[in-house]
């Protein structure tokens, strides 16, 4: 089937070729005024918004399968077929030094660019789109039909995300709606467009399959934006621009970042560059209105944060309509363009009214307080747009050559202010006080925004896109750059402003990517290549050239620490051989909620399991995991625990469990920072300890036996042990599993009757030998049995000592002196540690 998929997909894409070569209201074969570049990316868009379209109606009806996108994908054709008619081959214009450089540029950045980063964890947004994805491709289906989720509702303060109060519903993990009424309903987070066209790659390819296709995206978002800034200005801006945008390091990172943002960049590019067909009168003005509106349209099915886009699109049909320049062509655009808007709102209304509540809600709640002025200033925004907008035979003023209301003092005051506030928010606004990183809230840092947005295009780039965009007012034609300046300039506006995301970088650039960024490096290519061309000496222009080299070294040496990350490297490979070492189908039990809202969106979704979490241990903890057991047992389903901290206290005293393997992840990402360019690569270790559920303690108690030798491997399997006092697993290469222990640090073991123990405990420190070791006692149960002094090698100390354990449990505990490395001058970790520890072993014969 995949075959025939492949096959299919060339079918369409050929057909589309002839389409875009051949026009079907053009009766006469003429010599065609497209060249190959735009319409092989014309083409190549249109099938990817077909796809997109096909599987969002076929995933909402349920019938999404291969088999159904094949049957789709060829009476597409079939109908492409029909309006080619006798059409035999594509007939384009050959593309000139500019489009072989766009050719090279793209060529050059795809190995770049298609270095995925594994983002398949939950409690972030990549991840959630990945898992959608994957979802949709082993179930067909957008709404997940889950009895097991819906089962666990009962149990919710245990089992749900404890919701916040702007989240209206109930969820079991972060980004999947439970239906308030029907829980066995659950409606994926975000707008279908983009994770449905991963769910493709899925079915291709696997999850990697669905890692590569944003890649895709990134590059041909490149090409979108020379090509649409070939038509609104000239070639040489054009390759300027794509070059700087392929270079940025935003650019770079979210191409390879599995959410929305590098999609919605490549369909609002290729709406304006089709809407720019369209306006100006192009040959085969209906086909450039349809595709217009679909490409804005499917932009609209993406993201959810568009309405911007909506008004002004429709400020500007109304400027046509009042401007008597409207006809039919812009009926069809207003036609498809509502009837994407209509589904989009149908989808909201439909499947996605949480994610608008929860999304909505959220901004009105935390609307700035300067909000009266914002909507002064944006009022008198859309006002100046729509003037821009207007054709220049119908702008009050635009006659006049004299006097204050004159289109050039008007224009020159527009780009003065342009200048001004820029200085304003790169200098001035910068200085009002600012929260510490410890202590700061989601928009406390909007005063940064213009700067921190220097750290990623530098700050030339932002003197340059100052300056571009001063020339553009002075200089360019405004008939034609209306909606193309309009969105560009309201919308940075909006997220300079108030970028109405969490506050580290370098994930709040993602609201910067799909549109603000480009656009503020067309403005800089613009005003670099405006003003070489109005230099006549030659050192000008040599200027020029030495000042454009100096934005792309500096854009490559912002991308340094890009060009080889990969976050989450090994995360699809190892979670991948971690589900395959359980039965499948079985239910997982996740103890530790932080965990479990990471692991357990994939391991449900991706995987299929049955996850559940015990997110509070309290007095209904026990029923919820009695019945949890007894379901899984009627159902005849495998129950494994999952941990990477200390079981909770319900699990450890209510259930019989036996170990089953140990399973190491070592996560390498970007960290993300508040106060400084984000460069250092943090690491997070995780000992993923599997256990088998045996079932309850009451009922398989009278089974076991008091074992005669107890082996706590610390930094492995601990978690049943650990009560308190201990830092998390630790992984240094060549060394054994071990934990950093804290002053006090307390063991807890099964220990039925009092009796004399003989304990061994392997430890060491990594202090110098100029410090002296910590003096660490040993208490059990209460009572002194030793202490030891560890040194700079693993040994083992042996204590002997009595036990008197209460409910059947002995407590070991450790007392021991700590230091601070980064106080010494060790290293940068702030913690204060005792000593490590890596293994603990008992011996209970008499």
């Amino acid at each position: 089937m995949k075959i025939i998929f492949g096959l299919s997909l060339l079918w369409a894409y050929w057909n589309l070729l002839l389409l875009w070569s051949h026009p079907p209201q053009i009766a006469t074969v003429e010599e065609p005024r497209l060249d190959w570049a735009e319409g092989a990316f014309i083409s190549l868009v249109g099938l990817t918004a077909f796809l997109g379209v096909s599987v969002i109606c076929l995933a909402l009806s349920g019938y999404y399968s291969l088999l159904t996108l094949v049957l789709a994908l060829n009476g597409f054709s079939i109908l492409l077929v029909i309006c080619n008619r006798q059409k035999k081959f594509p007939r384009f214009l050959p593309g000139g030094i500019y489009e072989v450089g766009l050719v090279l540029l793209l060529a050059c950045c795809a190995p770049l660019y298609f270095q995925p980063h594994e983002y398949i964890l939950g409690w972030a947004d990549a991840g959630t789109y990945m898992n959608i994805g994957v979802n949709l491709a082993r179930t067909g289906h957008w709404v997940v039909q889950d009895d097991f989720s819906g089962w666990l509702g009962q149990f919710a303060p245990n089992a749900y995300y404890q919701v916040p109060k702007n989240i209206p519903d109930q969820m079991q993990f972060f980004g999947w709606y439970n239906h308030p009424v029907f829980k066995d309903q659950i409606f994926p987070q975000f707008f279908p467009l983009h994770p449905c066209i991963l769910s493709i790659g899925v079915l291709i390819a696997g999850i990697w399959g669905g890692l590569y296709v944003t890649p895709l995206w990134g590059l041909l978002g490149v090409a979108a934006v020379y090509l649409a800034v070939r038509r609104l200005f000239n070639r040489p801006t054009a390759i300027l621009a794509a070059l700087l945008l392929a270079l940025t390091p935003t650019q770079i990172f979210f191409s390879r970042y599995p959410t929305a943002e590098p999609l919605t960049l490549l369909f609002l590019f290729t709406g304006l560059l089709a809407h720019h067909h369209l306006q100006e009168g192009d040959r085969s003005p209906r086909l450039w209105a349809l595709w217009a509106a679909g490409a804005f349209g499917c932009a609209l099915l993406t993201r959810i944060d568009l309405p911007l886009l909506v008004l002004v699109v429709f400020l500007h049909l109304g400027i046509i309509k009042s401007g008597n320049r409207w006809n039919r062509n812009w009926t069809i655009f207003l036609w498809i363009l509502a009837a994407f808007l209509l589904g989009a709102v149908l989808f909201g209304y439909f499947w996605g009214w949480m994610y608008i509540a929860n999304t909505y809600g959220f901004i009105l709640r935390n609307a700035p307080r300067s909000a009266a002025i914002a909507s002064g200033f944006a009022i008198l925004a859309v006002l100046g747009i729509a003037y821009v907008m207007l054709p220049a035979g119908h702008r009050p003023f635009s006659k006049s050559k004299t006097g204050l209301l004159s289109i050039d003092h008007l224009k020159g005051t527009a780009a003065i202010l342009v200048l001004i506030l820029s200085f304003y928010a790169y200098f001035i606004r910068p200085e009002a006080p600012l929260p510490t990183a410890e202590n700061h809230g989601l928009f406390d840092w909007n005063s940064l925004n213009w700067v921190r947005l220097g750290w990623y295009l530098t700050p030339l780039g932002l003197l340059l896109s100052t300056w571009g965009l001063f020339m553009i007012i002075r200089k360019a034609d405004l008939d034609r750059l209306g909606l193309f300046l309009s969105l560009g300039i309201l919308t940075t506006f909006q997220y300079i402003h108030n970028s109405q995301i969490t506050p580290y970088h370098i994930y709040a650039m993602r609201r910067y990517v799909p549109l603000v960024i480009p656009v503020l490096i067309i403005f800089a290519a613009y005003g670099l290549y405006d003003f070489y061309r109005r230099s006549r000496p030659l050192k000008w222009r040599a200027l020029v050239i030495a000042v454009g080299l100096s934005l792309g070294l500096g854009l490559v040496y912002q991308s340094r620490h890009l060009f080889f990350l990969r976050d989450f490297k090994g995360v699809v490979d190892s979670l991948t051989q971690f589900s395959q070492r359980m039965v499948p189908g079985s239910v997982i039990l996740i103890n530790d909620h932080e965990f479990g809202d990471r692991f357990g969106v994939p391991l449900k979704y991706s995987f299929g399991f049955d996850v559940a979490t015990l997110r509070q241990d309290n007095q209904n903890a026990l029923p919820y995991l009695e019945q949890l057991v007894q379901r899984a047992k009627r159902s005849r389903q495998k129950i494994y625990l999952l941990a990477v901290n200390p079981l909770s206290e319900t699990v450890k005293r209510q259930l019989t469990y036996q170990p089953l393997f140990l399973h190491p992840l070592l996560i390498k990402m970007l960290r993300n920072t508040f106060i400084g360019y984000p460069k250092t690569i943090e690491e997070s270790f995780y000992g993923i300890e599997t256990y088998e559920i045996i079932g309850l303690v009451r009922d398989t108690q009278p089974l076991l036996r008091q074992p005669r030798h107890l082996d706590m491997d610390l930094g492995g399997f601990d978690a049943g042990y650990i009560q308190s006092g201990f830092f998390e697993k630790e992984f240094i290469p060549r060394f054994p599993t071990m934990r950093w222990t804290e002053g006090t640090s307390v063991l807890e073991f099964p220990n039925p009757v009092a009796q004399r123990l003989r304990i061994a405990v392997q430890a060491m420190t990594l202090l110098s030998v100029k410090y002296p070791s910590p003096r660490v006692a040993l208490f059990l149960d209460g009572h002194s049995i030793g202490h030891f002094y560890p040194t700079r090698n693993w040994e083992t100390y042996r204590f002997t000592g009595p036990s008197e354990p209460r409910n059947g449990r002995t407590v070991l505990t450790f007392v021991s002196e700590t230091f601070n490395p980064k106080a010494i001058g060790l290293n940068q970790d702030t913690r204060d540690l005792g000593f490590l520890l890596d293994r603990v072993t008992i011996d209970f014969s008499r």
